[in-house]
């Protein structure tokens, strides 16, 4: 993964070189906007949202970018009515996400038990989607800056070639934390890119890292101990050096080809690899798939 300094220097050269292009790409789009629509597809037929007897959530590319870091799900899942994210800013400890009283880990929700139609969900589904590039080649570098030394700096290309869709979206996010021993740097890479081999078929590459070198864990505060110092980290964190560390590569390959009037093959492989070592109070725990 590129440094910060790196990803800073080109975000910066991008933002400051394609801003005028930015602006005329703009000024040519149309003025009307198609509304959206939710198009619900794991009953193996797509039909409108409003049709099906399920609660559906949808969140578009707008809402989740607009005003947002970009770096937990629970900024975006606020809105969503049932579920619940609890983010308590420790990014060694994973969001405790529920759904009407059900524990999820899976942006598109479904909620209650019509969710198991993707599988072994009865409390709800949370499913994200990538989006495609839009005609011609777009450059969004992006560079955010937040107290307790927060920073997020990235950069994201996409486009369409009529024969390739592509995006792909490089990050680095950085915070140093309100107290102590609650530092975190973490690396992301995704990208997707769609060939259209003819009128009938297309195939699909993707690519997802994610780079967490070191996410400090600064344990939970007595009452007594946060009324003292609340800055302060949990009892034995800097003993044991509490943390997390993360590292987890996943390539996919999906072919897609009309067979006929209505229908459609699809073929998907995938592989993951992911590597965690969660450095405890008292216990050293890794885990490696």
């Amino acid at each position: 993964m590129s440094s910060p300094r790196l990803l800073l220097a080109l975000s910066l050269a991008l933002l400051l070189s394609h801003q005028q292009a930015l602006a005329d790409s703009l000024a040519q789009l149309p003025v009307t906007i198609p509304p959206d629509t939710i198009v619900v597809s794991a009953t193996r037929l797509e039909q409108s949202a409003v049709d099906l007897p399920v609660a559906i959530d949808s969140i578009n590319q707008t809402q989740l970018r607009n005003g947002q870091l970009q770096v937990n799900l629970s900024e975006s899942l606020a809105r969503i009515p049932g579920i619940v994210a609890q983010n308590r800013q420790n990014y060694a400890q994973d969001l405790q996400i529920s759904s009407r009283g059900f524990g999820a880990r899976a942006i598109f929700g479904m909620r209650g038990p019509f969710s198991s139609l993707y599988g072994n969900s009865s409390g709800g589904v949370i499913s994200l989607f990538t989006e495609d590039g839009a005609l011609g080649a777009t450059i969004t570098p992006s560079v955010i800056f937040g107290s307790f030394g927060t920073q997020r700096i990235g950069t994201k290309i996409s486009g369409d070639t009529s024969a390739l869709n592509y995006a792909a979206d490089i990050s680095s996010f950085h915070i140093v934390g309100y107290r102590d021993h609650s530092a975190a740097k973490r690396d992301t890479f995704n990208s997707k890119f769609k060939w259209k081999l003819d009128s009938d078929s297309k195939l699909t590459l993707i690519f997802n890292a994610v780079d967490m070198p070191h996410a400090d864990d600064p344990l939970g505060l007595t009452r007594v101990q946060f009324g003292t110092h609340p800055k302060q980290p949990g009892t034995n964190a800097l003993l044991y050096n509490t943390r997390k560390s993360v590292a987890q590569q996943q390539p996919g390959v999906a072919y897609e080809r009309k067979v006929g009037a209505g229908d459609t093959a699809h073929l998907v492989m995938s592989a993951l690899k992911i590597q965690v070592q969660h450095y405890r109070e008292r216990m050293l725990h890794r885990k490696k798939l």
